[in-house]
């Protein structure tokens, strides 16, 4: 009787619950390995193997598998509700003197979110330490300040303070226009 992997599991004509692979010394393929694997591939197809006959009156090898413990934990996780405005409620705008310019905001939005003291027009955000998670956060805060489309992208465009406070007065004055 042969029998491949992926061939439905072989019977006896005899006796269709019944299934018997004889395997010859000399045809054994490979090594222990191999018969156990044939095996294993003959019961995910249906085969019922006696496994007591396969290992020969010996107790099976026992493999210790990693494992973690279970404890069913439940929890409860409520929806916050907002208030009628939890968007200015959740980042408070810093309070602007009545003569800042769009400079003096852009720097203190810099220094602001790079935690940093004090920002000069001229310095990188990018060599202040900001990287492109930081940008996009800056870009978020920027949004509530400043009423112009900014994108994280902008920042590589004008990465100095006085760059992007020329581009953000360049878009306000293109959006009064129109």
């Amino acid at each position: 009787m042969s029998w491949r992997p992926g061939d439905p599991a072989p019977a006896l004509p005899d006796d269709p619950d019944r299934t018997v692979l004889d395997v010859e010394a000399g045809r054994v393929p490979g090594d222990e390995q191999g018969v156990l694997r044939v095996l294993g591939q003959l019961w995910l197809s249906g085969a019922r193997i006696d496994w007591a006959g396969v290992h020969e009156g010996r107790p099976p090898r026992r493999v210790a598998l990693p494992a973690y413990p279970f404890e069913r934990q439940r929890h409860l996780v409520e929806a916050a509700v907002p208030g009628p405005d939890a968007r200015s409620a959740a980042v408070p705008v810093p309070a602007w003197s009545a003569g800042a310019g769009t400079l003096d905001r852009v720097a203190a939005l810099f220094a602001e979110i790079l935690d940093l003291p004090d920002v000069e027009p001229d310095d990188s955000f990018f060599d202040l330490g900001g990287d492109s998670l930081i940008a996009t956060q800056f870009v978020a805060r920027a949004r509530l300040v400043f009423p112009v489309e900014l994108v994280p992208r902008t920042l590589f465009e004008a990465p100095t303070a006085a760059e992007l406070a020329a581009l953000i007065d360049e878009r306000a004055a293109a959006d009064g226009a129109r």
